[in-house]
């Protein structure tokens, strides 16, 4: 699987997609729905918030590695938070998956310039 997430609450809230569906990027496979997109139809509800307030990410397929990549937020390096969110897109260590940190998941506390 792989797909977006977020994570707060103490909880992963992730939209998992089929491996076989993703599009090709380079030399990945990941999905097209944003987190924009997923905020705005899944999770927003009443809260006040713009869809990058929370810590956030993005799991990949390596094309040449045949390993899924976590993109994640620095907050989020926590081994118990990383098992979570390889466990929502049916992840486990022995599947072979990487973490890897990248500035466009940045949360309102890892973004220096967040403008509240």
């Amino acid at each position: 699987m792989i797909g977006v997430f977020y994570y707060f609450g103490q909880c992963v809230h992730a939209r998992p997609e089929a491996l076989d569906g993703a599009e090709v990027y380079g030399e990945s496979k990941t999905t097209s729905f944003s987190h924009l997109e997923f905020w705005e139809s899944e999770l927003k509800k009443n809260m006040p918030w713009d869809y990058d307030y929370f810590p956030r990410g993005r799991v990949v397929y390596g094309l040449k590695t045949r390993k899924h990549t976590l993109y994640i937020d620095r907050c989020l390096n926590d081994p118990e938070i990383i098992r979570s969110i390889a466990a929502a897109f049916g992840l486990s260590g022995e599947s072979g998956y990487g973490v890897r940190f990248d500035e466009h998941y940045q949360c309102r506390r890892c973004n220096r310039d967040y403008i509240e």
